[in-house]
């Protein structure tokens, strides 16, 4: 009756704003009773649970809010502190309810189809169904109605798993080889004596065995860039993943023949060894399948499906009769493996990823590392014989997030967070609820910040963590952590140690170079007995010419991308130092070590068959420490000792008298990239700290010299990455909330002008071509101009950007460090493409005749078919 009454009301206030002084009366009892009238219907719409009863009142609070807006309703009333307030209360309130209405709609919706998909068998279907519902309304998680459709889920999904018959038949005649770009060695140090047998390693594209006592390449096969997956040894077998063609090897691991092959459709997401078998996991789309293979000849013992696709390796209960595995949804199964019945699933209540690595069997108990959004937790679980899931009444939380694989020994766990904190439990039983099955021993922090994925290993005596270089811990009698050592501080470890034959080998990339390099030790030992450097096709790309692409490596490699065949010199030009800095000077790539080598590699040509000149630095007064750049045709490099020099690259000499700073004693001269506004200046500008921008230049007088040529120091301090163009510098400074770019003047340094930006940079200013680009934690890309001016903002874009980007063309392409290549109108900033190319990127992308290469963590992939 009164949602009968609005229109009544809305012919009074129209007409009543014609009749003089109406509205000035009316007002003081309307900005009163309007607010109150809207009130009825939003306090019915709050009260009331029935879905058609709380539309219909929010409709007629709609209705009578339109009163309010009426001329001759409340005019300059609405500023009132009271009213307003008033008006703001009702806004939230509205917005409540309609999220609500949203909310039920949802969910209504969203229960109809988990329905549908649990009657048909896709459970996983229904799990996405779910899910976004979540995603939009997490307070439903506890919603009785959800997870009434839930415990359907986990009966059908408990229904479905079975143990079928081989799907797959093994391979054993006439195999060969896969061929495949290989890898170059370069071995330095001593033998290991009275040692035996092969360590396999996973490295650009190929499973290389080593010789342990030595360190030398004893065989390699080709398993494809993308492969993600390490391999296995059992006994005189190792077992390998060529995980984009969907095969598993099994290799004489003395020989490096295949014996036998297995060819798989679905993909391959891991690989395990349980005794003298091999585990497999798999996902489709529509379900997993669990594979158990017998090492010596490949021959299938078992296969289990689920409609849950698989990527996480199974843990096994203590006689291996019970597999627990992680399907996508984070369903935990435990599957019988004689009869494949599935004893039990529990679900975890979270979605695809939130368990990052595989379970593990401690102690009769199953743990589990979870991920949720800024907490991460390990949760245990018990199931005995042939029954089910006993859940143990605790969930340990950890800070940060798990970084690490759950590493076991006996009854103790180690485990790492993405915060660096170490701990370590023993896992003990439970002789009632009260009592904990974690129990602490040991926590502590490495101060670290490498990467956020960290490598463990555990013995009797210590404790290893690796990421940026490898931290020991000596491991007490009561499990304390103490003793700390680290080597490789400056390297970046890249696996997990491997144990053969009482030799521990480390993997690590180090600092300054771009391959893997191989270290061996006795274990528990400090001094590094050999180590073997690995160089692959796909570690780097750096320059194309017509076919050609110039790695940078072990070897310095010219190879042609389109069939990843190589070449290499009888002779190692680069003594396994590493190369992983390139620039085009005066017509000459130069590959330059960051290593602190004093060598330059330098090839007048890119082709293939084509040789590289070493070239050394003359006249140094120490060692170079940055990356070289193009200046006046000849090499600009920085010193450790502040100075800057400029080389002739043909010769290793010094072309000018170098720039000496001045200085305080004992003071580190720190410099930026220098910056030069033109391909052809004959001066730069360079960063010295945060708070000094310097123009340096050539002066023939009296002998050719770099010297200063202007200098203006900052109040607040500014990012080291500078840009110029034209008469134009440009830099970041950080502002309140917002980053600004400054533009000032190349010839004076003056400051001319000053530009908010949307959020912080993450990556630039560079330059390119005749502009300046810049990407901020706005996601959008900022090109400016050579006269201070915005010529373009691009659309919103989320990406980690790598490397600096290349022109192709009118396009401008960039890459995201999760697999992102974006394709960007120079002209106007409009996206052209936007590609996922689904692989961790590590590089810049080129292009080889008119197709677009991306070096990408798991090898070089061509993008141009998927743009």
């Amino acid at each position: 009756q009164q949602g009968d009454s609005i229109p009544e009301i809305t012919k009074t206030i129209t007409a009543g704003k014609d009749i003089p002084g109406f509205s000035s009366r009316a007002r003081n009892e309307l900005k009163i009773e309007l607010p109150q009238f809207v009130n009825v219907f939003l306090t019915r719409a709050e009260a009331t649970s029935i879905l058609s009863e709380k539309k219909e009142n929010y409709d007629l609070a709609i209705d009578a809010l339109a009163l309010i807006d009426l001329p001759g309703a409340l005019g300059t009333t609405r500023s009132e502190p009271a009213v307003r307030s008033e008006l703001e209360s009702i806004d939230e309130r509205m917005a409540s309810v309609k999220r609500h209405i949203d909310r039920d709609t949802h969910l209504g919706t969203a229960l109809n189809d988990m329905g549908l998909a649990v009657n048909s068998g896709d459970v996983s279907k229904a799990f996405d169904s779910r899910r976004e519902l979540l995603d939009l309304y997490p307070e439903l998680k506890g919603d009785q109605r959800l997870n009434s459709v839930l415990t359907q889920m986990i009966d059908t999904e408990r229904s479905k798993v079975r143990k079928v018959n081989p799907a797959w038949r093994v391979s054993t005649e006439l195999l060969v080889n896969t061929d495949g770009a290989g890898v170059t060695s370069s071995t330095r140090g001593a033998a290991i004596p009275g040692v035996q047998g092969r360590a396999v390693v996973l490295t650009g594209g190929n499973a290389v065995a080593l010789n342990v006592a030595d360190g030398s390449v004893a065989w390699q096969q080709f398993v494809g860039l993308q492969t993600g997956i390490a391999p296995i040894q059992i006994g005189e077998v190792s077992i390998l993943v060529q995980q984009q063609a969907g095969n598993v090897l099994g290799v004489d691991s003395e020989e490096g023949k295949t014996i036998w092959k297995l060819e798989l459709e679905p993909l391959i997401t891991s690989l395990s060894a349980v005794g003298n078998h091999v585990a497999l996991t798999l996902a489709a789309k529509d379900g997993g399948t669990l594979l158990m293979l017998d090492a010596a000849n490949g021959e299938t013992i078992s296969q289990i499906e689920t409609s849950i696709p698989l990527s996480q390796p199974p843990a096994f209960n203590q006689d291996q009769s019970v597999a627990y595995l992680v399907g996508d949804h984070s369903f935990v199964y435990a599957i019988s493996l004689a009869d494949g019945k599935c004893l039990d699933v529990y679900f975890l209540n979270h979605g695809v990823g939130a368990v990052p690595f595989a379970p593990v069997f401690v102690n009769g108990y199953l743990l589990l590392a979870q991920n949720l959004e800024d907490q991460a937790g390990l949760l245990t679980l018990k199931q005995e014989g042939q029954g089910r899931f006993a859940k143990s009444g605790e969930v340990v939380r950890l800070p940060g997030l798990i970084a690490s694989e759950l590493q076991t020994l006996g009854t103790k766990v180690l485990l790492v967070t993405d915060s660096g904190d170490v701990r370590l439990y023993n896992v003990q039983s439970q002789d009632n609820l009260a009592d904990p099955v974690l129990a602490p021993l040991a926590a502590t922090t490495l101060d670290s910040d490498g990467p956020a994925r960290y490598f463990v290993d555990l013995s009797a005596s210590q404790a290893q963590v690796g990421a940026r270089g490898m931290a020991s811990f000596a491991v007490g009698s009561d499990g304390q952590l103490g003793g700390l050592k680290s080597v490789f501080e400056q390297d970046v470890i890249v696996a997990s140690p491997l144990h053969v034959s009482g030799v521990q080998l480390l993997q690590r990339i180090r600092q300054g170079a771009s391959s893997v390099t191989v270290s061996a030790t006795r274990d528990g030992g400090p001094i590094v007995a050999w180590e073997t450097e690995l160089a692959s096709l796909s570690d780097s790309i750096v320059v194309s010419q017509g076919n050609s692409v110039v790695t940078v490596d072990a070897q310095a490699q010219v190879f042609n991308p389109e069939v990843q065949g190589s070449t290499s010199g009888d002779e190692s030009l680069t003594s396994g130092r590493g190369y992983s800095h390139a620039v085009n000077v005066g017509g000459n790539l130069v590959l330059q070590s960051l290593t602190g080598s004093t060598d330059v590699l330098v090839f007048d040509d890119v082709s293939v068959g084509a040789k590289a000149a070493r070239v050394s630095l003359q006249g140094l007064s120490g060692k170079p420490i940055g990356p070289g750049v193009a200046f006046s045709g000849q090499l600009l490099v920085p010193i450790d000792d502040g100075q800057l020099a400029v080389f002739d690259v043909s010769s290793g000499a010094q072309s000018l008298i170098a720039y000496h700073p001045e200085k305080r004693p004992e003071e580190i001269v720190r410099w930026s990239r220098p910056a030069l506004p033109s391909d052809n200046a004959n001066s730069f500008v360079v960063m010295r700290g945060r708070q000094q921008l310097q123009k340096i230049g050539v002066n023939p007088e009296p002998l050719p010299h770099l010297e200063l040529q202007s200098v203006v120091t900052f109040d607040v301090p500014v990012y080291e990455q500078v840009a110029a163009v034209g008469p134009t510098i440009y830099l970041i400074r950080r502002g309140r909330n917002n980053d600004e770019i400054v533009g000032l003047s190349y010839d004076t340094l003056e400051e001319l002008n000053t530009q908010a930006l949307t959020g912080r940079v993450t990556w630039g200013p560079y330059r390119v071509g005749d502009s300046v680009l810049v990407y901020t934690s706005g996601s959008r890309l900022y090109c400016f101009g050579n006269q201070q001016n915005l010529l373009w903002r691009s659309d919103k874009l989320d990406m980690t950007p790598v490397g600096t980007g290349i022109q192709d063309g009118e396009d401008f392409l960039m890459t995201g460090l999760h697999g992102t290549l974006w394709r960007v109108n120079t002209d106007d900033g409009t996206t052209v493409s936007q590609t996922e190319l689904k692989q961790r990127v590590v590089g810049n992308p080129f292009v080889v005749d008119a197709e677009v290469w991306v070096p990408t963590a798991s090898g070089m992939l061509s993008a141009s078919g998927q743009e």
